[in-house]
């Protein structure tokens, strides 16, 4: 249920901030407040990014420990970590 609700609330205020930075950047001449405003809400967005994904980690861990016995655990922990963390640094070279 939690993770349920924490993905809608995250879905919604995505397409939140999607809808306010096409509005604010559909002027070719981005200046001043419309500026400001851009730049804090894409501020904000990167801020909501890292605590979500902050928050999805956690979840799916304790997720794992309620499913799994402690011989599953730790048969599975190690190559689930080690292939997230390999997968990340190479989300991270390639953008």
């Amino acid at each position: 249920v939690a993770l349920k609700v924490t993905t809608q609330a995250c879905a919604a205020v995505l397409l939140l901030a999607t809808a306010l930075i096409k509005y604010l950047s559909s002027d070719a001449n981005l200046t001043g407040t419309k500026l400001s405003c851009l730049k804090l809400i894409v501020g904000l967005l990167f801020i909501f990014r890292e605590s979500y994904v902050q928050l999805l980690t956690s979840q799916h861990w304790s997720f794992m420990v309620s499913v799994l016995d402690p011989r599953q655990s730790a048969q599975w922990f190690a190559p689930i970590s080690g292939l997230t963390s390999v997968l990340s640094a190479g989300a991270g070279l390639v953008v």
